[in-house]
Formats: structure tokens, C-alpha cells, sequence
């Protein structure tokens, strides 16, 4: 889900097989997950001018 400029959400499906790409990071004051992002292509970029990397995941990737 994402929200516009005027915070309306809109909403977008992950396709069986994808996820997004991210870096968990563990300190002492806690745990954070930095996602990586992309440039929106040009047909939702009237949305957000950024939106989360979606990657293929395989059975082979290990979840953290």
C-alpha cells in the first residue's frame, strides 16, 4: 500500500513468488528493516515518485 500526496492509500498486489528486498539491521536500542526503493515507473509516479524493490524469492532463500 502506498499513500499520494493528499493520503489516500492505494493499494497493489505482490505476485506469488516476489518480495521486497530489504536489510534487517539489529543495534542495541532495537531492530529496523531499511526497504530498498526504486523509481516508480511512469504510470503510478502521479502517486509516489518511489516504491519499495520487489525481487523474485525462491524455496532456496533463507528468511532472517
Amino acid at each position: 500500500m502506498e499513500k499520494d500526496h493528499g493520503r489516500n492509500s492505494h493499494w497493489f498486489d505482490v505476485l506469488h513468488g516476489q518480495a521486497f528486498q530489504g536489510l534487517p539491521v539489529n543495534q542495541d536500542d532495537g531492530s529496523r528493516v531499511y526497504v530498498v526503493t526504486v523509481d516508480t515507473t511512469a504510470k503510478y509516479h502521479w502517486i509516489q515518485d518511489r516504491w519499495p524493490r520487489l525481487v523474485a524469492f525462491n524455496k532456496e532463500m533463507n528468511a532472517v
